[in-house]
């Protein structure tokens, strides 16, 4: 289940920001696992990481796995641990704790074991666990970045919350301080064998070796690219707002 999520659904805030556009006057798009398949069915849309974990958990409870939710701390300059930036699943097996995050797209469940050090062998997409003071320390490579890991750290007064948590963070998030993915487009796929991503109107392609390639896109080639290579729908497309060059993102 992991693995087909990993590779069948995007990391991309397409309908957060056409939700910023509009009106406002509902919770923000993909706050609730119906609305988000429906986006997702009708115009290959996923979310950043509260409405893409929130609605991961939702579907695997819905297969009656043992998932819960967590609210972790992504550890980037001027953030602290407890911040409660980053949403992300466990599920647990034969009393093992499987970190499944649907926005990382790891492939691979990741062992979550007291006192060891763990990590996933899916290649590009592999990630790493480290134990810390009441909790781990995940790592992984983003789509855009692979020069350093990036990082988030569980907290135990965080695990688990409920959905209306990830609602509340999320909605939380639509404020420029807490969330880097508001007024630009980002957007992540993962293939079995391959990274692709647009971040800062740049297209940014991973092999399976690890090695990056980058090209400049203007408007209507990000557009292109949107619709042939990442399956997004031409309603949604047309729909997003123009980038803030000034903004700043990750």
């Amino acid at each position: 289940m992991y693995a087909a999520v990993s590779g069948n659904v995007s990391g991309d805030n397409v309908q957060k920001r056409i939700w910023l556009d509009g009106d406002r006057g509902s919770p923000v798009a993909g706050s609730y696992p119906e609305e988000f398949f429906e986006n997702w069915l009708a115009h290959g849309t996923g979310g950043t990481c509260f409405p893409l974990n929130g609605a991961f958990a939702a579907l695997l409870e819905a297969l009656e796995f043992p998932v819960r939710r967590i609210a972790t701390t992504m550890m980037v300059p001027g953030v602290e641990r407890g911040i409660s930036n980053h949403g992300s699943v466990v599920v647990t097996f034969d009393d093992v704790d499987y970190a499944v995050d649907a926005q990382t797209a790891g492939f691979e469940a990741l062992p979550l074991r007291p006192g060891e050090e763990t990590r996933t062998t899916s290649g590009i997409h592999a990630m790493s666990a480290f134990p810390i003071e009441d909790g781990f320390e995940v790592r992984f490579h983003t789509g855009h970045v692979r020069e350093q890991e990036f990082r988030f750290q569980t907290e135990s007064e965080n695990d688990p919350v409920d959905h209306e948590r990830f609602v509340s963070l999320y909605a939380r998030s639509t404020d420029n301080a807490f969330s880097p993915f508001n007024n630009q487009l980002y957007i992540c796929r993962h293939f079995e064998d391959s990274i692709l991503s647009i971040h800062r109107g740049k297209k940014i392609s991973v092999a399976a070796d690890g090695s990056l390639t980058s090209v400049e896109l203007d408007d209507a080639l990000v557009r292109e690219a949107l619709v042939e290579e990442f399956g997004i729908s031409e309603e949604a497309v047309y729909a997003l707002p123009k980038d803030d060059p000034d903004a700043p993102g990750m």
